[in-house]
């Protein structure tokens, strides 16, 4: 019964991938900046869930998708050697780039400041758990249409404070 089970949920988890495939594959471009590095990491979720087994939802792919593509940068920076001899060398006068973790600090920060708590709540649904527009609706109560407005006014909201910060 168990074997049945799990080629049941294995069919499922195929044919989400199949129906999701081209978000992921776009998901998964813009976080590892290649088509090549996005299908391996699509496959190795795919290899992950199918391994796992039990019962999926289009949230769990999706997220898992996206945790396999954080895992990817991470062990790119692992690998990547900062020579200390390049940092003596840099310019006293050049700009530094803020690394990615003070960005998300600062973003973060500034999500927490500007929006009220619907639409922050609203934003962090989507933009950081991966919600869809029907699971946030059902959450909130208010129509996808209304959701699509948030998001849009929400966004544009934390762009116009990092723009105007300091």
């Amino acid at each position: 019964m168990a074997d049945k089970n799990r080629s049941t949920s294995n069919s499922t988890l195929a044919t989400l991938f199949s129906r999701l495939a081209p978000r992921l594959l776009g998901a998964g471009k813009r976080m590892l900046g290649s088509t090549d590095d996005a299908s391996d990491a699509m496959q190795d979720t795919f290899m992950k869930l199918w391994t796992r087994g039990g019962e999926m939802s289009e949230g769990m792919v999706v997220t898992a998708m996206r945790n396999t593509c954080i895992d990817t940068i991470r062990r790119r920076r692992e690998v990547t050697a900062i020579d200390d001899t390049a940092l003596s060398q840099t310019p006293e006068n050049e700009i530094q780039e803020p690394s990615a973790g003070d960005l998300y600090e600062e973003v973060n920060r500034l999500i927490m400041q500007t929006l009220t708590e619907r639409d922050r709540d609203i934003m962090l649904m989507r933009d950081r758990d991966g919600y869809e527009l029907d699971a946030i609706a059902a959450r909130t109560g208010l129509t996808e249409a209304n959701i699509r407005v948030i998001l849009s006014r929400a966004r544009r909201a934390v762009r116009e404070a990092y723009r105007n910060r300091k």
